[in-house]
């Protein structure tokens, strides 16, 4: 059976029970993987209730988990791993629904958060940094009021995760730090855009001043690398990680003397290896 993926996670918020029904219907069917009855019941739920938001994320889901086709990979060790191909037509009709959905919905944060997550699992990069930086610029014209099924009053709490996350993926999607490809360092200079974004609108934000500088030592800049780790070591002064930054950066320049500073302090924090 096809493993459903929930790109945006539906959640009770006091329901009338109609919908109730129809959202429960709806996620049935797709654990039975029967489309027929998925559209049916979207059809008879966007008649009944054309302005509910859960609608539309029922609407996306269908779409895009069936944009993603998986196909298990033999591994050399004998495992296999699922990998996912996209069918374009039916990821652009998924996105388009989100998007809708956005525009009627602007400060649900899953809504944005949904569609940056497929846009990952779908490898498009270009638009994945493009949806990021426009959630960072809607977060600082809204001062972070966002909405979220069961919170309140955490927006900003939740945008810097979310950010940091979806750094971390970028990150992980570079396949040699060391001898970049066109690609790695196309996808080093996303992380940068974000980074810097994300820094201009959560200026204390050390993990996002600290991800700065990784993509300028990735790129063997240095000097720039410098000016952000001293910043985040600023704002987080015993923080393995900065200093470990900072230690590497001042090896890879030469730099004995700051080296071992930077060495003796990791020692003192139990950070050497």
């Amino acid at each position: 059976m096809k493993r459903i993926i929930l790109f945006v996670a539906l959640v009770s918020m006091g329901w009338m029970a109609a919908a109730q029904s129809y959202s429960d219907s709806f996620y049935e069917a797709m654990n039975r993987d029967d489309l027929k009855e998925q559209r049916r019941v979207l059809d008879e739920w966007g008649k009944a209730a054309p302005d509910d938001v859960e609608w539309y994320i029922a609407r996306y889901n269908y779409f895009v988990n069936r944009a993603m086709v998986s196909m298990d990979v033999p591994q050399e060790d004998g495992e296999v791993e699922t990998i996912y191909l996209v069918a374009n037509n039916l990821a652009d009709s998924g996105l388009a629904v989100i998007d809708k959905a956005i525009g009627l919905f602007p400060r649900r944060l899953d809504l944005r958060f949904g569609k940056i997550y497929f846009l990952g699992e779908a490898k498009r990069w270009n638009a994945f940094e493009e949806e990021i930086i426009g959630t960072l610029n809607h977060s600082e014209l809204i001062a972070h009021e966002w909405e979220f099924p069961n919170t309140e009053g955490e927006g900003r709490a939740l945008m810097i995760e979310g950010v940091h996350d979806y750094l971390l993926t970028m990150m992980d999607a570079i396949t040699d730090h060391e001898h970049l490809t066109a690609d790695d360092s196309a996808m080093v200079m996303r992380v940068r855009r974000v980074a810097m974004r994300k820094v201009q609108v959560f200026s204390g934000d050390m993990m996002a001043v600290n991800i700065v500088g990784v993509t300028y030592a990735i790129m063997k800049e240095y000097e720039k690398s410098l000016k952000y780790f001293k910043r985040a070591e600023k704002l987080a002064p015993d923080d393995e990680a900065v200093l470990r930054n900072l230690l590497d950066a001042y090896t890879a320049m030469g730099n004995k003397k700051e080296a071992k500073l930077y060495q003796e302090r990791l020692d003192k924090l139990g950070g050497s290896e």
